[in-house]
């Protein structure tokens, strides 16, 4: 079950996600689908992304280059993203109100300007981080830095210490295969120790398209 004041994130396959590509003009640029909590259309979100990795070339290795197409990537992503979950005042109003209601049947969150003065505060970053992000865009630039920073450390936290569903946490180990963080490890129990793990594959997400067992 998702917490009502977050995202969540769910690894699915092309089929799966076949009966929401209607709205899709181009299904081959798809790369993920948003689904609204509230009944409002779902928003696919599209490519092209940009180029995969490069090949390296005999007698030179081009870790600077596949680092630099990498970000790139995750750029990309975060900008498409970010087009759909936060693109305007209207859609984070829309969002702090779904999830205060919520959270807080109770309590009038949005009207609660004593609400806004306890801020920065971490229950509510916890609880309703989407409420936060739209109080933010009416402070003065330190305190919205402020908050945006505490937003950013929960979600970072939240993301790496567990996994979406369908995915798991693993780790490179060089020529001795990837370890999924969780299970005994597979593959050589002795590194060779002649391989290289570049720092931006150290720790990854592994896709499961069927379940294990």
């Amino acid at each position: 079950r998702a917490d009502p004041g977050w995202c969540a994130s769910w690894g699915a396959t092309g089929v799966e996600m076949q009966p929401l590509f209607a709205m899709a003009n181009d299904r081959d640029s798809a790369l993920a689908i948003l689904i609204e909590t509230d009944n409002t259309p779902a928003h696919v979100v599209k490519g092209p992304a940009p180029t995969s990795l490069p090949e390296d070339s005999p007698g030179r290795y081009l870790e600077s280059a596949r680092v630099e197409a990498a970000n790139a990537r995750n750029a990309f992503l975060y900008a498409r993203l970010h087009d759909v979950i936060a693109p305007d005042m209207a859609t984070l109003r829309r969002r702090a109100r779904q999830a205060s209601a919520a959270v807080f049947p109770d309590r009038a969150l949005m009207e609660d300007d004593s609400a806004r003065r306890e801020l920065p505060n971490a229950q509510f970053v916890e609880l309703v981080p989407a409420w936060v992000r739209w109080c933010a865009e009416d402070l003065d630039a330190g305190s919205r830095k402020e908050w945006m920073k505490l937003l950013s450390d929960r979600a970072e936290s939240r993301w790496r210490s567990g996994s979406p569903p369908r995915a798991r946490w693993a780790k490179a180990t060089s020529c001795g295969g990837p370890e999924i963080e969780g299970e005994s490890p597979q593959g050589s129990a002795v590194p060779c120790g002649t391989g290289f793990t570049p720092e931006y594959s150290a720790r990854f997400l592994m896709f499961f398209t069927e379940e294990k067992g």
